[in-house]
């Protein structure tokens, strides 16, 4: 854990040409410190929305002095805005809630803004009126002698704006997270400004995981030989001669799941078997999940979806395949039949 700093920024100056009446207030703090971790990292399996870090600012609200000779009467006008000193910050579109991506477009790294609870959602807006619209609570009060500036809160989330990033931001730039609040006081004869502003002084690492897994050698090219069975043993079921197999995904890092995707010839009397090539007539070949003998996992794509959870750095997936009988008699001969196993990983 690194401790980032946000800069505080507060004058209230008079103009001495127009301040007969009030002089100028002293300055506001201009440092306050926030907790920022040093490395942001984003799982490979993450989703578009997820809040990868947050971070929270605070001023305390301060008291300042003005010595105005008399009550004045006070016009104020106050705008908050999100700014970044010349980097880009655009809206990430149809993105709710309101986000704004840091850096530069296809970053995949987005921050939002709020200010006592309320959301920012531009970059720069105007708010004539009240002091309270702007801050919520107690309204900022002018009189003789003072000027109070109320406890002022932010909260800055960082977000996933895109699960593959065009371009993916890996070092989230000093002065780039930030947001700033000004309320304009004119009381007659007195100018003044109140200012505030809070941005990362120290960059922040983003670190992009990707997942991966491989297919054991032994399985990239795997043969499963079926038991030798006679054409009687048919004729109290139709499915015979079951053998268990697996295939397994191992090396897996970052990765959750594995999902294995079956497909081939689908066999022309029941499109659920795969086809055999063999001689042997009446027959094909059944492949089904070992958690589940009877589900078929089909050639023709149904329910040929099989996803395992990773666990100690592999994924194996259980299976069975067996002959089963696609007419009314089955003929001597030898059965072939090839299925194709595609694997992909989360």
């Amino acid at each position: 854990m690194i401790s980032g700093f946000f800069v505080l920024l507060g004058t209230l100056t008079g103009e001495s040409a127009l301040a007969a009446n009030c002089h100028p207030a002293e300055s506001l703090p201009t440092v306050q410190p926030v907790n920022w971790v040093n490395t942001i990292t984003v799982p490979s399996n993450g989703a578009v929305g997820d809040v990868l870090a947050t971070a929270d600012w605070t001023f305390n609200g301060h008291t300042g002095y003005v010595y105005c000779d008399n009550a004045q009467s006070a016009a104020l006008t106050s705008y908050w805005g999100i700014p970044a000193y010349g980097r880009s910050l655009t809206a990430v579109s149809g993105m709710s809630p309101y986000t704004l991506e840091l850096d530069h477009a296809g970053s995949g790294i987005g921050v939002r803004i709020y200010l006592n609870g309320r959301q920012l959602t531009d970059y720069q807006s105007g708010l004539a009126g009240s002091v309270a619209s702007l801050f919520g609570g107690s309204s900022v009060f002018y009189g003789p002698g003072y000027v109070t500036v109320p406890k002022t809160t932010y909260h800055f989330e960082l977000v996933r704006t895109a699960v593959s990033p065009v371009n993916p931001l890996t070092v989230i730039p000093t002065q780039s997270i930030g947001g700033n609040a000004y309320v304009s006081v004119n009381t007659g004869g007195f100018l003044g400004e109140v200012g505030f502003a809070a941005y990362n002084l120290r960059p922040i690492n983003v670190v992009w995981q990707t997942s991966t897994c491989t297919i054991i050698a032994g399985d990239v090219n795997k043969s499963v030989t079926l038991q030798r069975v006679k054409s009687s043993d048919f004729n109290n079921s139709p499915g015979t001669g079951d053998v268990p197999f697996t295939l397994t995904a191992a090396n897996c890092q970052n990765a959750t799941s594995a999902t294995f995707t079956f497909s081939g010839t689908p066999d022309s009397t029941n499109p659920v078997l795969f086809k055999s090539t063999g001689d042997a007539a009446g027959v094909g070949v059944r492949i089904y999940p070992a958690s589940d003998s009877g589900q078929t996992i089909g050639a023709n794509g149904t329910n040929n979806v099989q996803t395992v959870a990773v666990s100690g750095g592999q994924a194996v997936l259980s299976l069975g395949a067996q002959y089963y009988k696609t007419g009314t008699t089955v003929g001597a001969g030898q059965v072939t039949t090839r299925a194709t196993v595609t694997m992909s990983y989360n």
